[in-house]
């Protein structure tokens, strides 16, 4: 099965290593708990890596350059922070 063969739902995974970049920045403290040793924060991560599933060749398709998807048929990896007393999904 190739890549054009994928269903946009599907979760398909190369096993190999790949180099993943992320950029955390903390935006806001809004609140610290000192009794408890806590602290809520606001931040912003950026994650980019290359999917080898998204290629589009524009002699397949009569020399269209850019095509718009929606984000929601794109995989995306799931990140989690930890904490000792809980587990967050972003």
């Amino acid at each position: 099965m190739g890549p054009t063969d994928l269903y946009p739902w599907e979760r398909v995974v190369l096993w190999i290593l790949k180099d993943i970049s992320l950029y955390a920045s903390l935006s806001q403290i809004n609140g610290a708990d000192q009794r408890n040793n806590l602290a809520t924060v606001s931040a912003y991560f950026d994650v980019w890596w290359t999917d080898e599933f998204l290629v589009w060749n524009t002699t397949d398709f009569d020399g269209i350059e850019r095509v718009f998807i929606p984000v929601k048929w794109i995989w995306k990896p799931e990140f989690y922070m930890y904490h000792r007393s809980a587990l967050i999904y972003l």
